[in-house]
Parts: C-alpha cells; sequence; structure tokens
C-alpha cells in the first residue's frame, strides 16, 4: 500500500470543507425553510455524520475521493462502524487537544498515520498504483462491532 501523507490529506479536509459549508445554504434553497438547530447541526452532526459516513460506505469522503485516497485498516480492508466512530470522535479530539500536533504527526510517521488514525487502527492511502488491492467494496452500512 503506498500511504497518503500530510499534504494531500490536508487539500483533501480542505476540500471537505467547502463541501460542508456548501450544504446548508442548499437544502435551505430546495426545502424552502431554515436549517433547523443551526449551531447544533452544522458544527457538530453534518460533519460527523458526512465524515463517518462517507468513510464507511465509500472507503473516504469527497475529498478524500476526489484525490484518489481511501480511509482502511492496515491490511487493506474496509473501515465499518464502529472504527469510524472512534476516528471521528474520540481520535480527532485527541489530535486537536494536542494544538493540531496530532495531525501533524502523519508528516512524519512511516506509515503517515495521524493520531486519531493510531487510535481507530486505520491508515490513509492511494486506491491505485500501490501494487496491492483496497477492499473499499462491500462496506455495511452499519458494522458495530467491527
Amino acid at each position: 500500500m503506498r500511504y497518503a501523507g500530510f499534504w494531500v490529506r490536508l487539500l483533501a479536509l480542505l476540500a471537505d470543507l467547502t463541501v460542508l459549508s456548501l450544504i446548508p445554504p442548499i437544502v435551505e434553497r430546495l426545502l424552502h425553510v431554515a436549517f433547523p438547530l443551526e449551531g447544533l447541526v452544522l458544527s457538530f452532526l453534518l460533519p460527523l455524520a458526512y465524515f463517518v459516513l462517507l468513510t464507511v460506505w465509500f472507503g473516504g469522503t469527497l475529498g478524500k475521493l476526489a484525490l484518489g485516497l481511501a480511509v482502511v485498516t492496515p491490511d487493506g480492508g474496509p473501515v465499518r462502524l464502529g472504527r469510524a466512530l472512534v476516528r471521528e470522535t474520540l481520535g480527532k479530539l485527541v489530535s486537536t487537544l494536542m494544538l493540531g500536533i496530532g495531525f501533524a504527526i502523519a508528516a512524519f510517521d512511516r506509515r503517515k498515520q495521524a493520531i486519531h488514525d493510531s487510535l481507530a487502527g486505520t491508515v490513509v492511502v492511494y486506491r491505485h498504483g500501490s501494487g496491492q488491492k483496497v477492499n473499499t467494496t462491500d462496506r455495511p452500512i452499519a458494522g458495530w462491532p467491527e
């Protein structure tokens, strides 16, 4: 597997944040209603659902998919719901509480793992050109426990 480094992962995150910023105005325009519980939904629930569900269903968020990346287990298998929840909640909280150092560690780790990847047992890899098959199919909607 060819591991994805810090900068390409940062670029994927910036793409994801752009997508997340576009969702509320589109929903409001289509449904002609204000986004319910705006603060809670916009700051926590929408991003959590976006990152967890897209990782479970497709192997990565839209930003990662656009850049040819996938979030997988160290053996190349799919990430299921339990692992994705740990990665996106506890893992990213720890990475953030370390003043962002938990994210930057990916630049120096041999498998390019950030703290949230290590805690969840995941790696971010390139989908193609790695010489090893990455399984991003047959992802269950619910997979707790793994």
